[in-house]
C-alpha cells in the first residue's frame, strides 16, 4: 500500500506543468530595517484599513516602530513597552479581548505565564500568571482553538498556545481572554502523564504552528497544533468539535510524535529508517504545514529538516509525511511513508530552511525558503491542473525567520511577506505585492546615472510612470539605502563638493518610485568616482611646437579639474633661457605661453622635451606629462650638386651637399644623411667647415662636430657609383636629438622632376635636391 502511494506521488510531481500560475509579483519590495535580530510582526496595529508592520528590537538600543499600511517606508515611533526580552519571540494575532476594535494584539511567554500588549492599549504590557508556569524560550502562538462564532468582530478569535517541557512530559498551556475592554484570563493546561521520550529541545525554542489534520478542525475551521521538534513534529489534534465557546470544551488527542529523535546505532546515528536517504541527517523541524499534497483526499504533513544556527549546517530537506486520513497514523512511519519533497523536479530545492502553511486564493498551500537558492517558493496543490502550482521568486538574505500573508500595500488582496534576519548587517522585510498591484515603471534616463568625477557635480535623471494611477513619487537616496531621501523628482544633481574624499569613495545611488497605494520600485547603482588626470596639448592647428629661425613662441593648454581646493602646477625639462607666462585659470583650462629664444634651440633639439601638469588638493595627484612634438624642419638649407649629369652603370660621381644653418648659434652633432636611389656610396666622404665625428651607412651619412652658426656653411662630398637605371639623391639633416632640421628626403624628392639638379629656396624651407638620372645609355664608339 505504501509503495503504491509513493509511486502515485512521484508521478504527480513529475507531471507538474512548467508554467505555474503566480499569485504575487516575483520582484520583492525591500523594507530595510535599522538593526539586526528584530521582531517583525504584521497586523492592524492602527485603524488604517489594512495591515502594517510593528518592528521591535529588544537589545540596545531598545526600540519599537510602526510601518503603516500603504506607507511601509514611513516609520513612526511606537509606544510599545519593550523590556529588553530576547529577540524574535513576540507574536501577533487577534484575541477575543475588545475584539470589536479589530486591532492586533502582541504576546510573549514569561516565566510565570504570558505578557500581552492589547491593541486597544498599545503602550501597556500586562503580565498574566497561568495555572502552570511557561517557558521563556518557547513562543506564545496565536491559534484558532475556538469556533469563529465567539468573536464579537466576526473575526476568528485567537487563543495563546505555549508548549512547555517537551523533552520529558509534553505540556501545552492555552490562554484565552474575555471579550470586554478589561480582559480576564482563562487558561487550560494539558499535561500527559505518560512520558514521551526522545523529543529533545535542540530546536532552540518550541513554537506551535496551526495545522488542520483532523475532521473536527476542518469541519469547524479551527486549528490543530503541530510543534516542530528535533527530528520531526509533535502533533495534537481535536478529537471533536468544541461544544462551547471556552477552553473547557476543547478535546485534544494525546501527543503524536511524527518521527522524532533516533539514537542509532543502525542505521547510522541520526539516520532513522524512515528518513529519506537524500536527507543528510536529523535536524530541527523549522515550521509545519498540513495540506493534501498528492491530491488523494488525505491531508499530508510538510515540514523542514534543517539547522538554522550552526556555522556549517548540513543541507536542509523538505519532508512530506503521507497521510491516511487518520491523524493518529502519522506516528507510525509504516503507515505514513516519508518523502524528500524538495528533491522532486517540481520544486527543485537545495537547502530549504523554513516552511509555513498558507491559504492562497482560498487553497491550502505552503511556502518554503531555500537558503542555497536564496528563493521563496509557494506551492499549491491544484486538482484541476492535475499537480502542483509552483511559484518562486528571489528572496536574498542570511536567514528567513517567517513567511506570512498580510495586506500591506496596494489592493485589498493579501501580499506575501518574508521576514529576513541578517545578523551580520540588519534585517529586511521582503514584500511581494499581489498581482492586482501594478508596480510603477522606473528607469534611468539616457546618459544616467553617468560617471561621477571627483569634485564635479553629477546630474542624474530617471523616467517614472504608474500603469494604474497618477505619476508616482520619486525619491533619491544617497549612501545608505535605508536612509532619508535627499530629494524628490525625476532629476537630481549630486554636489561635487561631496566627492572630495581621498581615496575617492564610490557613490551609491538608489531611486525609488512609490505609487499612491504604497507599491514601490527601486533602481540603484554603485558608481566608482573617477579622479580625472590633467591633459596637455599645444594650442596650434597642427598640434606641433614649431621652431622657426629667430626664436619661437607657443601656447600650452592644460585641462585639469580645479575642484576640492586643487591647484594646477606646470613643469617639465625645459632648458635654461626658456621663459613662461601663465594665464589665470579659465574654468578647468590652464594656459601657459612658452617663449624660446634661438640660444635655447641646441638644448631643446638635443633630446625629448617633456611638459608636465599636476594637481594638488592638497594631496599631490599623479603627474600628467606629454612629450612635445617639435617641428624644426625650417632651420637648415641644403643645396646639392654633382660633378656629372649623366652616369652609366658603374660610373662614379661626387655629390656635393652645401649645408647652411639659418640660426645664429651652432647646432652640435648634426647628422647629414644622403638618401640614395639607384646609387651606392664608394669611398669615404669629405667634409669642409666642420669635423667628422662619425661615419655611417658606408659613407652616405656623417655626424659632424657642429653645424656652424649662420651664415657659415659646411660642404659634404660623397662619392657615389651608378647602379644602372634611373638614379636620384636627396639630403636631410638631423639634430643631435634626431629632430629633422630639413624636410624629409623622401618628401623632398617627390616634389621634384626626375633628372634635374635643383634645390629649394630658403623661403620654402626644403632640403636641396639633386637628381642624377641615367636618361639614356652612354653612346658607344662607332666601328670604322
Amino acid at each position: 500500500m505504501a509503495r503504491s502511494r509513493s509511486a502515485a506521488l512521484a508521478a504527480l510531481l513529475l507531471a507538474v506543468p512548467a508554467g505555474a500560475a503566480a499569485q504575487f509579483r516575483d520582484t520583492p519590495m525591500i523594507v530595510r530595517l535599522p538593526l539586526p535580530i528584530m521582531d517583525v510582526l504584521t497586523g492592524e496595529f492602527v485603524a488604517a484599513g489594512g495591515d502594517g508592520l510593528l518592528v521591535l528590537h529588544q537589545t540596545a538600543p531598545i526600540s519599537a516602530g510602526l510601518r503603516p499600511w500603504h506607507d511601509l517606508l514611513a516609520e513612526s515611533v511606537s509606544p510599545f513597552p519593550l523590556s529588553g526580552a530576547s529577540g524574535q519571540r513576540y507574536r501577533s494575532g487577534y484575541l477575543a479581548q475588545n475584539g470589536a476594535d479589530a486591532l492586533a494584539d502582541v504576546a510573549r511567554p514569561i516565566s510565570t505565564g504570558v505578557a500581552v500588549v492589547f491593541g486597544s492599549d498599545p503602550g501597556t504590557e500586562l503580565a498574566y500568571a497561568t495555572t502552570s508556569p511557561t517557558y521563556t524560550d518557547s513562543v506564545a502562538s496565536f491559534l484558532h482553538l475556538l469556533p469563529t462564532a465567539t468573536s464579537p468582530s466576526g473575526r476568528a478569535p485567537d487563543v495563546l498556545v505555549v508548549p512547555v517541557d517537551l523533552s520529558d512530559i509534553p505540556r501545552l498551556i492555552a490562554v484565552d481572554f474575555s471579550a470586554g475592554a478589561v480582559p480576564t484570563l482563562t487558561d487550560r493546561v494539558w499535561s500527559w502523564s505518560t512520558p514521551t521520550t526522545g523529543i529533545p529541545t535542540l530546536v532552540g525554542w518550541h513554537e506551535a504552528f496551526p495545522v488542520r489534520v483532523s475532521d473536527a478542525a476542518r469541519t469547524a475551521g479551527i486549528d490543530d497544533i503541530a510543534i516542530g521538534v528535533f527530528g520531526g513534529v509533535l502533533l495534537f489534534f481535536h478529537t471533536s468539535v468544541p461544544a462551547s465557546a471556552d477552553l473547557s470544551s476543547v478535546a485534544l488527542s494525546a501527543p503524536i510524535l511524527v518521527g522524532g529523535y533516533w539514537p542509532g546505532p543502525s542505521p547510522p546515528a541520526l539516520q532513522p529508517p524512515w528518513l529519506p536517504a537524500t536527507a543528510a541527517e536529523q535536524a530541527d523541524a523549522l515550521g509545519v504545514a498540513a495540506l493534501d499534497v498528492n491530491l488523494d483526499g488525505a491531508v499530508d504533513l510538510v515540514f523542514t529538516n534543517a539547522t538554522a544556527f550552526s556555522i556549517s549546517p548540513p543541507e536542509g530537506s523538505l519532508l512530506m509525511v503521507q497521510g491516511t486520513g487518520n491523524p493518529a497514523d502519522f506516528g507510525d512511519p509504516a503507515l505514513t511513508p516519508w518523502r524528500d519533497l524538495g528533491r522532486d523536479p517540481a520544486l527543485g530545492l537545495v537547502d530549504p530552511l523554513i516552511v509555513r502553511g498558507l491559504v492562497v486564493g482560498g487553497q491550502p498551500s505552503f511556502a518554503v525558503w531555500d537558503r542555497a537558492l536564496q528563493e521563496v517558493v509557494v506551492v499549491t496543490p491544484d486538482a484541476a491542473a492535475g499537480g502542483l502550482r509552483v511559484w518562486r521568486a528571489p528572496a536574498p538574505g542570511e536567514r528567513a525567520v517567517d513567511i506570512r500573508l498580510a495586506d500591506l500595500v496596494g489592493s485589498g488582496a493579501q501580499d506575501l511577506v518574508v521576514t529576513m534576519s541578517n545578523p551580520s548587517s540588519r534585517d529586511v522585510v521582503l514584500v511581494y505585492p499581489d498581482l492586482g498591484d501594478a508596480s510603477p515603471a522606473l528607469a534611468w534616463a539616457s546618459g544616467s546615472p553617468g560617471t561621477p568625477q571627483r569634485g564635479m557635480d553629477l546630474a542624474m535623471a530617471v523616467t517614472a510612470s504608474d500603469p494604474d494611477g497618477p505619476a508616482p513619487t520619486v525619491d533619491w537616496i544617497i549612501g545608505d539605502p535605508a536612509g532619508t531621501p535627499v530629494a524628490q523628482g525625476l532629476g537630481y544633481t549630486y554636489p561635487g563638493s561631496s566627492l572630495c574624499g581621498l581615496p575617492p569613495p564610490s557613490l551609491a545611488v538608489l531611486v525609488r518610485a512609490t505609487d499612491e497605494l504604497g507599491v514601490f520600485t527601486e533602481i540603484s547603482a554603485t558608481l566608482p568616482v573617477a579622479t580625472p588626470s590633467p591633459s596637455i596639448s599645444i594650442a596650434s592647428p597642427s598640434g606641433r611646437l614649431v621652431l622657426p629661425p629667430g626664436g619661437a613662441q607657443a601656447t600650452l593648454q592644460g585641462t585639469v579639474a580645479l575642484v576640492c581646493g586643487a591647484t594646477g602646477t606646470w613643469g617639465g625639462n625645459w632648458p635654461a633661457g626658456v621663459t613662461f607666462t601663465d594665464e589665470p585659470p579659465q574654468g578647468s583650462t590652464l594656459l601657459r605661453t612658452v617663449s624660446i629664444p634661438e640660444t635655447a634651440y641646441p638644448a631643446i633639439l638635443a633630446g625629448p622635451v617633456v611638459a608636465t601638469l599636476s594637481t594638488s588638493d592638497p594631496v599631490p595627484a599623479p603627474v600628467t606629462s606629454v612629450t612635445l612634438d617639435l617641428d624644426a624642419t625650417g632651420l637648415v638649407d641644403v643645396r646639392l650638386e654633382s660633378d656629372r649629369a649623366v652616369l652609366a652603370a658603374g660610373d662614379v660621381a661626387i655629390l656635393k651637399a652645401h649645408v647652411r644653418s639659418r640660426i645664429g648659434v651652432p647646432l652640435p652633432l648634426a647628422r647629414v644623411v644622403d638618401v640614395l636611389s639607384g646609387l651606392a656610396p664608394v669611398g669615404s666622404p669629405r667634409v669642409s667647415g666642420a669635423s667628422i665625428v662619425e661615419e655611417r651607412g658606408g659613407g652616405a651619412e656623417v655626424v659632424v662636430d657642429a653645424l656652424p652658426a649662420a651664415p657659415a656653411e659646411i660642404e659634404v662630398d660623397v662619392p657615389v657609383a651608378s647602379l644602372g637605371g634611373p638614379a636620384a639623391s636627396a639630403v636631410e639633416v638631423h639634430s643631435s636629438g634626431d629632430y629633422l632640421l630639413t624636410r624629409s628626403a623622401s618628401a623632398a624628392r617627390s616634389a621634384e622632376p626626375l633628372g634635374c639638379g635643383c634645390g629649394s629656396s630658403p623661403g620654402r624651407g626644403l632640403a636641396l635636391l639633386a637628381l642624377l638620372a641615367l636618361l639614356r645609355p652612354r653612346p658607344r664608339a662607332r666601328r670604322a
